[in-house]
């Protein structure tokens, strides 16, 4: 059965998600203006497009703590 977060995430496939809070034991990050592309049991695979962009980012779920639609 999969867990609360992950059905929300996968009810966020393909849409822009303004802000995606990732929490580290060595540090923390913020993604802003990111497509999410693809959500597994273990990573959720974000896209930052545009020239500043980092392109394709590979996240651990577990880390993801909030998301700003």
């Amino acid at each position: 059965m999969a867990s609360t977060k992950l059905v929300y995430l996968r009810r966020l496939l393909g849409r822009t998600v303004t802000e995606v809070a990732v929490e580290d034991s060595d540090s923390d990050l913020i993604l802003t203006n990111v497509v999410l592309i693809e959500v597994g049991r273990d990573w959720c695979l974000f896209n930052q497009g545009g020239s500043g962009g980092l392109g394709n980012i590979w996240i651990p779920t577990r880390n993801i703590v909030a998301v700003i639609i």
